[in-house]
């Protein structure tokens, strides 16, 4: 059963719907609760100006709107 209190992150990015990360929570983004690991690949595919949602914004996202979307939770 997925703890929906840990990270949300596909395991395996070719699944669609499959099993989930599960790692401690650190972080809530846009896309749900990520670890530190997940929520790092996350920052890091915001910046690529290759990312499929960057390229229809016909820009890369900014620091600020990146630091919007993927918060750290507090300690």
């Amino acid at each position: 059963m997925i703890d929906r209190s840990r990270c949300m992150a596909p395991r395996d990015e070719s699944t669609l719907g499959g099993p989930r990360c599960q790692e401690p929570t650190t972080h809530v983004t846009v896309l749900g609760r990520r670890c530190t690991r997940c929520a790092e690949e996350l920052r890091r595919a915001m910046r690529d100006p290759h990312t499929f949602i960057n390229v229809a914004l016909q820009r890369a996202r900014t620091e600020e709107e990146i630091d919007r979307m993927v918060v750290a939770l507090p300690s």
